[in-house]
């Protein structure tokens, strides 16, 4: 672990452990130091259960006075795997115009954490991948290594690229597309599936 991140969770972690021979929560187990800067699952687990713990930032209202940018009637998508040109009309090359790019910039934001190592999968969107001239219904891939060496896979929208580049910063709020400062603790369910984190013991 770099010791960026590790200033990233000491911060997010530091108003509700408290420090001494080791590090403790009120009422709850301690947590050895060790424990607390192993990054990877139990990284995350803490990271979330902070977020659920603590109570839910104001959300901040964004931007409403532009109009987003309209698709045009085709949309070329270049795979950034094979190289190779698939065009898309209707809601899908509209996702792919209005998504894509950020979603790949909010990859990189992920890059080089302590937790996992993300990757964007996009290949249902091409033809030439996918052995087909039309796919149906495409979606973007996350794929999560764990530093155990676990992977979890799922479909995703920029919408979750967002929670979870909130998340890995030691942030209780994320920023949408239209700059609002929304409450993680929202979006807590989500992220544990997105996660592959399981509920907290006596949750249903």
């Amino acid at each position: 672990m770099n010791w960026i991140w590790l200033a990233v969770i000491l911060a997010a972690l530091g108003t509700a452990f408290g420090v001494g021979r080791g590090l403790h929560v009120s009422g709850k187990d301690p947590l050895s130091v060790s424990r607390l800067l192993k990054g990877g699952r139990e990284g995350v687990r803490l990271l979330l259960e902070r977020v659920e713990r603590e109570e839910a930032p104001d959300f901040i209202m964004g931007a409403m006075c532009y109009r987003p940018a309209m698709a045009p009637d085709r949309v070329e998508y270049i795979c950034p795997v094979c190289g190779e040109r698939t065009w898309f009309a209707g809601q899908t090359g509209e996702t792919i115009h209005r998504e894509a790019e950020p979603m790949r910039r909010a990859i990189a934001e992920l890059d080089g954490n302590p937790f996992f190592r993300a990757t964007l999968d996009e290949t249902l969107f091409c033809a030439n991948c996918t052995g087909e001239l039309n796919p149906e219904n495409p979606r973007f891939i996350l794929n999560l290594v764990y530093t155990e060496g676990d992977t979890v896979s799922t479909p995703v929208e920029l919408f979750d690229l967002r929670m979870l580049v909130g998340l890995v910063k030691g942030e209780l709020v994320f920023t949408d597309s239209y700059d609002a400062r929304l409450p993680l603790k929202d979006g807590a369910a989500r992220l544990r599936r997105l996660l592959g984190v399981g509920q907290q013991q006596g949750e249903r």
